[in-house]
């Protein structure tokens, strides 16, 4: 996730240009979900994945941070990396400035870690705590114990161990 920068709430913040590759040593990028959010139109900017191979993403976007949807200026690329603990995935920019990080998936397993393209509170990224597939894949059943006199409803509620939540549409039974 990327974007973060000075706030326009105090008068701050403006467009920043992002470039940066994404390689994966030791694993495989198997699956990416882009999360761009639309930023304030400009016909010279785009959100591009410029390459993709199974070691590396090439990415060309930018944030903003005045005219954007609730305020909002972070973006981010949703990975399924297949690997393991010695896995390393590094973040190397060029815009908007030149900067690095490498974590291994043993770390990241752990905690999340910040990219700081200049001393705060400018540009940063993030790489976010890894998530593995038995944490974002869940069944069950429910079985309704209804007399079925009256219309019930139902509906699924997750809390994530980091606290976010998501939840579905009711479920009429």
């Amino acid at each position: 996730e990327y974007g973060w920068g000075p706030w326009p709430a105090l008068g701050w913040g403006g467009t920043a240009d992002w470039k940066f590759n994404i390689d994966v040593e030791g694993g495989e990028i198997q699956q990416i979900q882009p999360c761009f959010t639309t930023g304030p139109l400009d016909e010279f900017r785009r959100d591009r994945i410029l390459e993709q191979t199974p070691r590396q993403l090439k990415i060309q976007s930018f944030t903003a941070l005045k005219q954007q949807v609730d305020d909002w200026s972070q973006k981010a690329i949703v990975m399924r990396i297949q690997g393991d603990a010695d896995t390393r995935i590094s973040v190397s920019c060029q815009k908007p400035t030149e900067c690095q990080l490498t974590q291994k998936f043993s770390d990241l397993a752990v905690s999340n870690e910040m990219l700081f393209t200049r001393p705060f509170p400018w540009e940063s990224a993030m790489l976010h705590r890894i998530v593995f597939h038995k944490q974002w894949n869940t069944e069950f059943t429910f079985t309704d114990q209804s007399d079925g006199k009256q219309d019930d409803w139902y509906y699924v509620r997750v809390i994530q161990s980091n606290g976010e939540m998501a939840w579905s549409s009711p479920i009429w039974v």
